[in-house]
């Protein structure tokens, strides 16, 4: 009876030990999800130029990865390719960008 205490308290102890060192690992993770609100207000720099009421491409670096985005101009005017560009916001799959002078 003596020793199937014994095992069971050494089974919860090293349960225990267990769980804590999967949760300090866990803890220490990095997430590489990038979300909509992680872009706004990035420098990027235009891969596909903008048109006036259209869309181009923009490419910008977040996270240590680099992602390109769908892009508008904020103000409806032209980008041309190679333009660096600030992120203004998202709407949906879409960012819009101001012209950095």
């Amino acid at each position: 009876m003596l020793s199937s205490l014994w095992g069971v308290l050494a089974g919860v102890a090293m349960s225990g030990i267990y769980l804590f060192a999967m949760n300090l690992v866990r803890s220490q993770e990095a997430s590489s999800l990038i979300e909509s609100r992680d872009l706004i207000g990035l420098m990027g720099r235009v891969t596909v130029a903008i048109p006036p009421d259209g869309l181009g491409e923009v490419s910008c670096t977040v996270k240590a990865q680099v992602t390109r985005r769908l892009a508008r101009s904020r103000t409806r005017q032209a980008i041309p390719e190679g333009a660096l560009v600030r992120i203004t916001d998202v709407q949906g799959d879409v960012v819009l960008v101001e012209q950095i002078s």
